[in-house]
């Protein structure tokens, strides 16, 4: 039996207003409405991420009952962005589905709450094998507390956030063993060159002791990643770089991601291409790895079918 835990969070958008639209051509991403479409990221997406972390559930012993669960942001008076966290929910119910699962129940929980007794003794009345916990790092670990409280021996599978050291802070050695989806890990075993390259000069320039302490690793690559595409565009775009034509340097931009930007290699994968008019997500669900925590570490999963993992 699976059990689904979600806690909700916003994603963080930097430099775009509070009136916004929603990008049909990916989910998740936010315009300004009756706009031209110019976002396109390297990033986690909720539709692709949940659709990877249901392909990576392996059901040992039929039939499998299933718990969905909702964490809402108590901090905001009107709640989570309307409409978001159904999505998420459907997102999981219908990636679960492929497989042939479906929630039995659904649990809510909010990100400051430290005590979650009462959704874990649902997680533990309704034997489930797993729970995917779909919430921030702090979050995530107040259910796991709450689970060993209870006596729930289930197994947690967590979503991106989860990569946070806040994790293991606040779980302490129940962190061991929690597994987590990420893009990308510098622990790699079979690193590549650039991946060796990057991870010496990051190191240097932030003061990093070693590889396992760099803070969620993932989102640094996706930013690298990002600013590698957006540096290819450019090149490839011809601006003018003149303060009269920024418009139409910035359709430039636009239209050289979106037209045949590739083979650009780039921490993740080698992008070929990157962004086409229909899609504005360049990291699919075929992107993504598992890793677990192991005594502080984030660590590619064993079984070695991550490791040096390129598409």
């Amino acid at each position: 039996m699976l059990l689904v835990g979600i806690g909700f969070f916003e994603k963080v958008l930097q430099g775009l207003s509070v009136r916004l639209g929603r990008d049909p051509k990916s989910d998740g991403k936010v315009v300004a409405e009756n706009a031209e479409i110019y976002v396109q990221p390297t990033r986690f997406g909720d539709a692709h991420a949940i659709l990877n972390l249901g392909r990576r559930v392996v059901v040992k012993r039929p039939p499998v009952k299933l718990v969905s669960g909702l964490g809402l942001n108590a901090q905001r008076a009107a709640g989570p962005r309307p409409g978001v966290a159904d999505q998420v929910s459907v997102h999981i119910t219908k990636a679960l589905k492929a497989k042939g699962m479906e929630p039995v129940a659904k649990v809510k929980f909010s990100r400051p709450d430290t005590d979650m007794t009462a959704q874990a003794l649902i997680v533990k009345r309704s034997e489930a094998d797993a729970i995917i916990l779909y919430s921030i790092a702090k979050a995530d670990a107040m259910m796991i507390r709450s689970l060993n409280k209870v006596g729930a021996k289930t197994t947690v599978i967590c979503a991106w956030a989860a990569s946070s050291p806040a994790l293991p802070k606040f779980a302490g050695p129940l962190a061991n063993g929690i597994t987590v989806m990420q893009t990308y890990s510098f622990l790699d075993p079979m690193l590549d060159g650039l991946g060796k390259k990057t991870l010496a000069d990051f190191m240097k320039k932030h003061d990093v002791p070693e590889p396992s302490k760099i803070v969620t690793p993932a989102f640094t690559a996706h930013a690298y990643d990002g600013m590698v595409l957006l540096g290819a565009a450019m090149n490839k775009a011809g601006l003018s770089f003149k303060s009269g034509d920024l418009a139409a340097d910035r359709r430039k931009i636009r239209d050289a991601l979106e037209n045949g930007l590739g083979p650009v290699q780039g921490l993740i994968k080698t992008y070929n291409p990157a962004f086409t008019k229909d899609n504005h997500d360049s990291v699919g669900p075929s992107d993504y790895i598992m890793t677990v925590w192991q005594d502080g570490k984030l660590i590619p999963y064993k079984g070695k079918q991550d490791w040096g993992k390129k598409h």
